[in-house]
């Protein structure tokens, strides 16, 4: 009896603690204009360092984002950094930026439009910041480098790469004696080319340490349910089921051109850990994306092993070009046999009036050009070859995440599948894979034969 009382007591302080902290940080904040749901003042009072938001479209997650970024403002140099992956994402109406501006655009804060920026008033010290930026590519973290936030938050968390996400950790930092709370806060929907990463980090397995408060639109009593929904059942199955009921599992979707293929990888277990042969050379599967924007430069990195094909990792990088992937293509220390690419490879860029094909000579990189065949030619040849295949599921995760899902675009209106691919994230890795399928050939090694071509290493025999 004695022990329940002191728990109900601790219980109480806590729960008085939480409340006095909502009230003077949210509450009352002149700021923040909304009285948040009962899912998002749960998000706004968690004392951890990292914490993500969201599940289902719907549930308040940018206003839950913007209101977490503004409790402290009150407070002399603090400075909070709210992210998208592109600048247009950000200026989407009714997403952060254009939201912003409407909650503080008749109040005594300032924009600053050149920064990204607002700045609030203080009576002393510096004024404290709310920042606007978006990392499109892996290498715009960088533009972060000398800065310093309390609060960073990425809306839309599965479109960042982990990589991204990770380095923002960095930029958290405060003077020493400050109380001012160090938060990264993060919000997502299910899909996209980070769902595997998320998933992992906050919701299954997840951790303690990184809670995932989950909202859909049961819990936003301010949007037309109703007539959302309708929307919503307009869109193919998976999207639909992602969006709405905020599912993270990620079965086959419908329209997908290899998930029958897929399904039968993983059924006889040839997604496997499957580590890099020393004893087999390794060839790679280009599409070569663009330089800008948000397709990826991807590679499928093979290794031939008699009758069996080993997929030993895949990779893909936006806004970068081949001398990166030269710089990548080395730190790998890989035997490499050839080096396989599309046949837009001879076309010569604008700037520099050379072909991608001269530009990777010089940086040591000899391409094969894979011969040039329909689109659906060559999904029918990746169905051909996928069952010799084996793949490693660690460095393959995110191409076989592609390959699970790229699929017909969906026709909203007629209610059935288009006869073209939806252009998304997987297309990059699936045209990689697709020049394996055309161009993969038996080539064996000078002097050796086929039975040689087997290394001592076996994963086949069982999956592990």
């Amino acid at each position: 009896m004695r022990n329940s009382a002191r728990s109900s007591g601790r219980l109480s302080v806590v729960e008085g603690m939480a409340t006095e902290l909502l009230t003077a940080t949210v509450l009352k904040n002149k700021w923040i204009p909304h009285i948040p749901t009962a899912r998002q003042a749960l998000f706004l009072i968690l004392p951890h360092e990292e914490a993500f938001y969201g599940g289902a479209a719907g549930g308040g997650k940018s206003d839950g984002l913007l209101m977490a970024a503004l409790q402290y403002v009150d407070r002399p140099g603090y400075s909070a950094l709210l992210l998208r992956r592109t600048f247009a994402d950000l200026a989407l109406p009714g997403a952060l930026l254009d939201r912003a501006h409407d909650w503080l655009g008749n109040t005594g804060a300032r924009w600053r439009d050149q920064d990204k920026q607002w700045v609030f008033p203080t009576p002393a010290g510096k004024p404290p910041t709310l920042n606007f930026g978006y990392l499109e590519h892996d290498k715009d973290k960088y533009r972060y480098k000398s800065a310093e936030f309390q609060f960073i938050g990425p809306d839309e968390t599965t479109q960042f790469s982990e990589s991204q996400y990770t380095y923002l950790f960095s930029r958290l930092r405060r003077l020493q004696g400050s109380d001012i709370p160090i938060r990264m806060r993060s919000a997502s929907n299910p899909g996209d080319i980070g769902h595997e990463w998320v998933k992992r980090t906050f919701v299954s397995p997840g951790h303690a340490d990184r809670p995932f408060i989950q909202a859909g639109l049961a819990d936003n009593p301010h949007i037309d349910q109703i007539a959302y929904r309708k929307s919503l059942s307009r869109l193919d199955e998976q999207t639909r089921r992602q969006l709405e009921e905020g599912i993270w599992d990620e079965p086959t979707p419908g329209g997908a051109y290899w998930g029958t293929q897929y399904e039968a990888a993983e059924e006889s277990g040839r997604i496997i850990n499957l580590p890099h042969d020393p004893a087999l050379p390794v060839d790679t599967w280009w599409d070569l994306g663009t330089a800008s924007g948000r397709d990826s430069m991807t590679a499928w990195f093979t290794q031939p092993d008699g009758r069996a094909i080993r997929a030993i990792r895949a990779y893909g990088v936006g806004g970068e070009g081949l001398p990166h992937m030269a710089q990548y293509l080395q730190s790998l220390g890989y035997t490499y046999r050839s080096h396989n690419a599309p046949h837009d490879i001879v076309v010569k860029e604008v700037g520099t009036g050379k072909t991608r094909l001269e530009t990777a000579k010089t940086l040591g990189i000899k391409f094969e050009i894979v011969p040039q065949i329909g689109l659906f030619e060559g999904i029918q040849a990746a169905r051909n070859i996928f069952s010799r295949v084996w793949f490693d599921r660690t460095n393959c995760a995110t191409g076989l995440r592609a390959l699970k899902n790229y699929r017909k675009d969906w026709d909203e209106r007629g209610q059935c599948w288009k006869d073209h691919p939806l252009k998304d994230w997987t297309n990059d890795y699936a045209d990689g894979f697709r020049m394996l399928a055309v161009g993969y050939k038996e080539r064996l090694p000078q002097g050796r034969g086929p039975g040689d071509l087997k290394s001592d290493y076996d994963p086949y025999a069982a999956a592990n």
